[in-house]
């Protein structure tokens, strides 16, 4: 009888061992498949970091040349604008040289018109002088005609 407890214990000792060892290796499973769980999300969570990272950089790579070509397209503006300004002033002293133009033709054509008006009534004033001249010597000439046969008489 005693053997027989003394197996019984050692059988329920056999059998608690197991238990514990079947514990342990569910245990152990667990803590592996805990452990391969989180390294599973810590790689998942370093390769969202690492993505997230990669956007920000094409983001801020994008902005950056959003932000240059903004930069040229104002560059370009400004450019085309203070281009405008020349051109306009360019026009605006072509206008005054043109009006001044202008206006010194407009002179000439009255400086030519009074030339032509003075030549005009020159011109009248010799006729008149001359047909004067021409009545006073054909009229000294009938005087002196006059005064001659007067004196022929005499």
């Amino acid at each position: 009888m005693v053997r027989a407890a003394e197996e019984q214990r050692a059988a329920s000792s056999r059998a608690a061992a197991s238990r514990a060892v079947r514990e342990a290796a569910r245990l152990q499973d667990k803590a592996t498949t805990e452990a391969e769980s989180e390294a599973a999300m810590s790689a998942a969570v370093s390769r969202w970091a690492e993505e997230d990272a990669a956007l920000d950089a094409e983001h801020r790579a994008r902005a950056e040349e959003v932000e240059a070509r903004v930069s040229a397209a104002k560059a370009e503006t400004e450019a085309r604008i203070g281009e405008a300004d020349a051109q306009a002033l360019a026009a605006i002293a072509a206008a005054r040289n043109m009006r001044s133009e202008i206006e010194g033709l407009r002179a000439r054509t009255r400086v030519q018109e009074a030339k032509a008006s003075a030549d005009e009534a020159a011109a009248v004033g010799v006729a008149a002088a001359t047909a004067a001249a021409e009545a006073a010597t054909a009229a000294a000439s009938r005087r002196a005609g006059r005064l001659g046969e007067e004196a022929l008489a005499a």
